[in-house]
């Protein structure tokens, strides 16, 4: 026998010997399962700690997060498939949790978001039924088991049905819907972008009118986006600059923009606006009855607009909201102010800081006296009740007990409450994970965490898995070890 052919007999036996050691030692856990788990004095070979450090703040045995989102890496010792994340928090502290993997784009900011607490769901006294990463809520109890729910969409079923983190593209619809008569107009003054959902009968016909305020040294373009309710684009308008980028020059004459599409059918759409901040929509028209702002507004009928030509109109702005989480801030000395959530007194007294509400229930009320303020929530925004509607019956953020639904159905797994002391946890994959230096990084997201109202973590529990076919697992392993 040549020494070749002895030398490949010999790699054959080596691997013979060493392959099914290698699974072995898979299936027993001994590689593909591993736990890591810490606290904010314990430290963690895998978890590295919260930043940044000027959000956090450690209290006793917690940490507490006055302003968010915060991040942490983990190190990703070996090729997994699967990464559990699970926290240990105070319920009593957040309204909605996230937690997102960075992923493997040219887009620094990509992460891939999962909730780890709704305080909304929490709150629904249905029946409730959770199986396979899925639970199901009924006002009455109905089906035994979410895959017997599922088989059974009938026209009536579908009519009640509201989701969230996931798709079962039932189209909205506004029984016996009619639009104005006439043309209204609304002078609300919002500064740069804003999106809005309205419903149609047939065709999209709204018309804005923008003032260019000059005041940063750039061009200032708009982009405006028509999506339908499942967040699919059918239009897009574009709107070059005014022709003056330069700061210092006066607010050029109001122009207006008709967002017009005669070819969209009826149902919900909703309106994206996009722009910088030297942008301001300073009135909207339309005869569609709704007008429901979605997260975020930002008021500008204030004392610090009036070097404009023509003057901004002054005047105190009313609001109702279905947020159950409100922040508030403002950049400039004409915002401070005391704003009023319902009969809670709110005091704006220093600039660049969020100040927020949290645990609200229901539509509240909001009265903002002097405007110039950032406002965002976890829901939708109107200025007036007959313009108010609720349209993401396909990812409903916000649910309570006289809900007009019969069913809410969502990709989430509540976490165990215990003593107000929650567990949680989600799990992603890492297929498409960003992995850098061996490291992956989260983000935790707690809208409305301030000084005032922190959020509260007592731990970070981490568990690796793998799974698939042998190759697959091989693939892992010599694409993680030898990846250039």
């Amino acid at each position: 026998m040549s020494k070749t052919n002895r030398l490949v007999d010999s790699i054959f036996l080596l691997m013979a010997i060493l392959v099914p050691i290698f699974f072995v030692a898979y299936d027993s856990g001994l590689i593909n399962n591993l736990t890591a788990w810490r606290q904010p004095y314990q430290q963690s070979a895998i978890i590295g700690d919260l930043f940044p450090a000027n959000r956090i703040e450690i209290v006793d045995t917690n940490w507490q997060i006055t302003q968010e989102p915060v991040y942490f890496t983990a190190r990703l010792p070996y090729p997994a498939s699967i990464v559990s994340i699970g926290l240990n928090f105070d319920s009593r502290s957040c309204d909605t949790l996230k937690i997102g993997l960075k992923q493997n784009s040219s887009n620094d900011w990509s992460y891939q978001l999962q909730t780890v607490y709704n305080d909304s769901f929490a709150q629904l006294n249905w029946s409730q039924i959770t199986q396979r990463g899925y639970t199901l809520w009924q006002k009455q109890s109905e089906f035994s088991s979410i895959e017997s729910f599922l088989e059974n969409q009938s026209e009536q079923l579908t009519n009640n049905i509201a989701s969230y983190n996931m798709s079962l593209h039932h189209k909205f619809q506004i029984n016996n819907y009619s639009d104005w008569s006439e043309q209204r107009r609304f002078d609300y003054v919002l500064r740069g972008d804003y999106s809005f959902y309205t419903y149609i009968k047939k065709g999209l016909d709204y018309r804005l009118e923008i003032l260019d305020y000059n005041r940063a040294n750039n061009e200032d373009n708009i982009v405006i986006n028509i999506k339908n309710e499942f967040g699919e684009l059918v239009d897009t308008i574009r709107v070059n600059d005014d022709g003056y980028s330069t700061t210092g020059v006066a607010p050029i004459p109001k122009r207006y923009i008709n967002i017009h599409n005669d070819q969209l059918t009826e149902g919900v759409y909703q309106v994206e606006f996009l722009a910088g901040y030297d942008i301001f929509t300073t009135s909207i028209e339309t005869k569609h009855r709704y007008l429901t702002f979605n997260k975020i507004l930002y008021l500008a009928n204030s004392t610090e607009y009036r070097d404009g030509n023509p003057i901004i109109p002054i005047k105190e702005n009313k609001l109702i909201t279905n947020s159950t989480t409100l922040e508030f801030s403002t950049s400039h000395p004409a915002g401070l102010q005391t704003v009023t959530v319902n009969n809670t007194s709110l005091t704006i007294k220093e600039l660049q800081r969020k100040y927020s509400l949290k645990k609200l229930s229901g539509l509240s009320k909001l009265i903002i006296p002097k405007s110039d303020m950032m406002i965002s929530g976890n829901g939708l925004f109107a200025f007036d009740w007959s313009m108010f509607f609720e349209p993401n019956i396909n990812n409903l953020e916000i649910i309570n007990n006289n809900s007009n639904f019969s069913y809410f159905i969502a990709a989430y797994i509540p976490p165990i409450i215990i003593n107000n002391i929650a567990s949680g946890s989600v799990n992603f994959s890492l297929d498409r994970a960003a992995i850098e230096q061996n490291k992956l990084r989260f983000i935790i997201a707690c809208p409305g965490s301030s000084q005032e109202n922190p959020l509260i973590i007592k731990s970070i529990s981490l568990d690796y898995q793998d799974s698939g076919t042998w190759f697959d697992r091989i693939y892992r392993y010599l694409k993680y070890n030898y990846h250039e």
